[in-house]
């Protein structure tokens, strides 16, 4: 390892034409850069967040509140399950993750355990895939470690670490360790273990559970690892990067040269940490310069949901950090409502109503809510919006589907506006909504939470 340092240091010699104070400047920078986006491409990640609670709710450290933020993305993902279909499975941890926000609320109540560990897996449903799908690194196949603790004050701690490889010896023996087995015919993100133990003994346990996944690693194949990562696997992350040269000295230019602006810095990482894994990948974006690889790498990470993260430093390229953190975490959330701008509309074809399933439904954001109107020829044209958020429209929209408005759902809350509540006052409190399969894609059905059963109009 200290030889491969010793070459970083050796490219990292300046132009000539620039001063003494900028060679010197431009060698640091230079190491730093490289160390960190090497660790990037190979390290695991790590995450400590503190949660505050308070009045019934969670909030992140940038104070806003959890629950909408895991609402928002059930919806998300319905939509785009509606869309395309392969990617349904994700539509189903959104709600298992909003499950396990539940669970996060019963203890930071009181009630329960102090401690829930979660395991996160690899989506079985990508093991195959070739390529990166909504932020899931196909190559690497990261799994998430969440250990989350009840503190003093009306907080929780999560503290996550990933793991390479889904190895499922390695899982088993975690959970092993917690005095459970692994129930492979469920999803393990399910399988939340509860605890009760000493703060101090929670502290460690995220790092025993790890080496339980390592020890099992070595025993099957021998060699050194750390969270599910070889020794040799991080030497090849760094002699990769020491071979692309020039988007390292492009990278360290463009840092110098906006230097004093924070933002541009933090930006211009994000670019190029995202432009080194695809070529990592060999997927090298094709572009004209350096800068339009860079940035047309950044967009298409900014897209997936992609961060970097290496030396205690990670890179998100998006403005929600309340979103960035739970991502950092393992989850998949998105910011959906900051997606459309207030009175923006919009038509799916593609999804379907919950009531009459026909598709066509009008998806429009009021009051900071998001608001569905079945808008399908010959559909049921039920709106989740008030009779007065319908009347402030306009008496033109109102004439155009009398009936619907007066006959659909009566009132309902802006704070319920989902279709979630359109279900709940059709078939009352206990009826929620299923994605189920269906020959050619999915469709969502109201089913009984207490019996499974299927709810008809």
């Amino acid at each position: 390892m200290h030889a491969i340092i010793e070459t970083i240091r050796e490219r990292s010699q300046a132009p000539d034409n620039l001063s003494h104070h900028e060679r010197i400047e431009w060698s640091h920078l230079w190491q730093d850069e490289t160390t960190w986006v090497a660790e990037a491409l190979s390290a695991p990640l790590e995450k400590d967040r503190i949660y505050d609670y308070r009045n019934g709710e969670l909030f992140s450290p940038e104070g806003q509140g959890l629950t909408q933020i895991f609402e928002d993305s059930v919806d998300y993902y319905r939509e785009q399950a509606y869309r395309d279909p392969s990617i349904a499975f994700q539509y189903r941890r959104s709600i298992v993750e909003m499950a396990e926000l539940d669970r996060m609320l019963r203890m930071a109540r009181g009630e329960g355990g102090n401690v829930l560990v979660v395991v996160s897996t690899f989506p079985d449903e990508l093991r195959d895939a070739t390529e990166d799908k909504l932020g899931y690194q196909v190559k690497r196949k990261l799994g998430f470690i969440r250990v989350i603790s009840r503190l003093p004050d009306n907080q929780l701690k999560m503290w996550t670490h990933s793991f390479d490889g889904n190895d499922p010896d390695g899982i088993s023996t975690m959970f092993a360790d917690l005095g459970e087995t692994v129930d492979w015919s469920r999803d393990v993100l399910e399988q939340v273990v509860e605890l009760d133990m000493p703060q101090e003994a929670s502290e460690f346990l995220g790092d025993r559970l790890l080496y339980d996944y390592d020890k099992t690693l070595h025993e099957k194949h021998g060699g050194n690892y750390f969270a599910g990562r070889s020794e040799a696997d991080r030497r090849e992350a760094i002699k990769f990067v020491e071979s692309q040269s020039d988007l390292v000295e492009h990278h360290v230019r463009q840092v110098l040269k906006h230097g004093k602006d924070p933002g541009y810095k933090s930006n211009q990482r994000y670019e190029f940490a995202i432009a080194m894994r695809r070529r990592h990948e060999g997927k090298q974006v094709v572009a004209s310069d350096l800068a339009g690889e860079m940035s047309a790498a950044g967009d298409a990470g900014r897209a997936a949901g992609e961060t970097a993260s290496g030396c205690g430093v990670t890179a998100t390229g998006t403005t929600n950090s309340s979103v960035d953190g739970l991502n950092e975490s393992g989850y998949r959330v998105v910011d959906y409502k900051s997606k459309m701008h207030e009175g923006q509309a919009k038509k799916d074809d593609c999804m379907q109503c919950p009531y009459c399933r026909k598709r066509g439904v009008l998806i429009e954001k009021l009051g900071g809510n998001i608001h569905y109107t079945c808008e399908s020829s010959g559909g049921c044209g039920k709106t989740t919006k008030s009779s007065e958020m319908v009347t402030r429209q306009g008496a033109e929209d109102v004439a155009e589907r009398p009936a619907e408005t007066e006959t659909s759902l009566g009132e309902v809350d802006s704070e319920e506006a989902s279709f979630d509540a359109i279900i709940r006052r059709e078939f009352g409190e206990y009826a929620v909504r299923r994605l189920v399969f269906v020959p050619g894609g999915t469709r969502e059905i109201a089913v009984d939470s207490r019996t499974g059963s299927e709810l008809v109009v």
